[in-house]
């Protein structure tokens, strides 16, 4: 709503801090109650839970990005369209969440809300520092292709459209979700292994495309994707990890460190 009526920099300052706010309640405690829905016997986490969550995520940033760029290249009205659309997809997403079926029993009485606590788990330590520190190096590759998108099409190879911008990003997320759902049988450690080499071909796919006379449009397409292949296959590993060490009671608390660590990590580019 407030990127709708207030249009100029502190409204958009504001809009995006509150923005971060809905992330941080809902992304963790989301992906723990996909968990909880999807979890086998005695709430043990499956490995189809932490890919559909992890397809939601990744697949929403580069679908919205991809819309909002369409909307706003095409359609009129290009600072309230986007808003509107994202607007009404919350609100069909409210009404989904209320019908949905509780992932437990429900506690009785029904404790008041409070901030997630990050909450690392008591085993299994050394396998969830691994996949902290996967889910930053992935998020910093994302957030580094994302953050130079505008620059590179706007200043190198002079394409200022916002549909550009948003379907190169959904490139890069796109070959995300395609890793993802076609990998969804291999097991955690084997997709780790399979992140390293696309993200470092991608990156060097990047330079060579900054670097070429002119700057090459067609490589930079191409190393957004190969670099969201590598993403795609770290990101679900991470999630598995996190939840398959942590037990239900302290589930949303492991994964909000997970996210933590990669949003910081987005934020550092």
């Amino acid at each position: 709503m407030v990127f709708l009526v207030w249009k100029s920099l502190p409204g958009l300052l504001v809009a995006r801090v509150l923005t971060g706010f809905a992330l941080g309640v809902s992304v963790a405690t989301a992906t723990a109650f996909i968990t909880d829905l999807d979890a086998g016997p005695e709430g043990v986490a499956t490995n189809r839970a932490g890919i559909v969550a992890t397809v939601a995520d990744v697949g929403g940033l580069g679908l919205g990005a991809l819309i909002a760029g369409v909307l706003a290249r095409y359609e009129p009205d290009a600072l309230t369209l986007p808003f509107i659309v994202l607007l009404v997809g919350l609100l069909a997403a409210v009404v989904l969440v209320t019908v949905s079926p509780e992932g437990h029993l429900a506690m009785d009485p029904r404790p008041r809300y409070r901030p997630q606590r990050l909450t690392a788990p008591a085993g299994g330590r050394q396998r969830f520092i691994a996949a902290i520190t996967g889910a930053f190096t992935s998020f910093a590759v994302g957030g580094l292709f994302a953050g130079l998108t505008g620059t590179f099409l706007t200043e190198l190879v002079h394409h200022s459209s916002p549909a550009l911008i948003g379907l190169t990003i959904f490139l890069s997320y796109g070959a995300a979700v395609v890793v993802q759902t076609t990998t969804i049988s291999w097991p955690a450690h084997r997709l780790l292994a399979a992140e390293i080499p696309p993200s470092i071909l991608g990156l060097a796919l990047l330079v060579a495309s900054a670097w070429t006379t002119p700057p090459s449009l067609g490589l930079f397409l191409i190393s957004s994707a190969v670099a969201g292949a590598g993403i795609g296959a770290m990101i679900p590993s991470c999630v598995t990890i996190v939840i398959s060490t942590a037990n239900p009671g302290d589930r949303a608390g492991a994964v909000a460190i997970l996210f933590t660590a990669g949003y910081a990590a987005c934020q550092s580019q």
